[in-house]
């Protein structure tokens, strides 16, 4: 019985880190898909400048 106990923490333990991973890596892309934002809207802003001269 105890190895089973053991066997479920590993496996408990692999996907708590397993979690981690993904939502680090889910911020990281997020936080890069906004600046690919703003920095289109960035661009738009200066394209829509030079038309109204």
């Amino acid at each position: 019985m105890a190895y089973l106990q053991q066997s479920l923490n590993g496996v408990i333990f692999v996907l708590k880190g397993m979690g981690i991973a993904c939502s680090i890596l889910c911020i990281l892309l997020f936080l890069f898909l906004l600046a690919c934002l703003i920095e289109t809207i960035n661009a738009y802003r200066k394209e829509i400048d030079v038309h109204n001269m």
